[in-house]
């Protein structure tokens, strides 16, 4: 911003992470693009914001620490595309939101 306004030398660099040269438009439509926690426990994520994902792959795992004898569930990302928000490691109760997917932006889908 400081380069666009001049008030430092040069070119703004408008490059994105991925390597684009312009800013990528995305869109959260499904609900399927939420990942929610089934019960409560220690979320331990796999991936970070930005990260792109397929269907089946895991979002995490909810751990049970006040009963060691339960088996941690897998929590998956239900569609393909990349993390718009994924949650840190800690605490979730039941229905907590655990990760968004977000898919490239489709001006049909999002008219209707």
């Amino acid at each position: 911003m400081l380069k666009h306004w001049g008030v430092i030398d040069g070119k703004p660099d408008t490059t994105q992470r991925d390597g684009s040269p312009t800013t990528r438009h995305m869109m959260v439509r499904d609900s399927a693009l939420y990942s929610f926690s089934p019960a409560a426990g220690l979320f331990e994520p796999t991936g970070t914001a930005g990260q792109a994902v397929k269907a089946g792959e895991p979002a995490g795992w909810l751990h049970f620490v006040e009963d060691i004898d339960r088996d941690p569930i897998q929590i998956n990302y239900q569609r393909d595309g990349r993390i718009w928000m994924a949650a840190g490691p800690g605490r979730v109760a039941r229905g907590d939101v655990v990760a968004v997917v977000m898919q490239d932006y489709d001006a049909k889908l999002a008219a209707s």
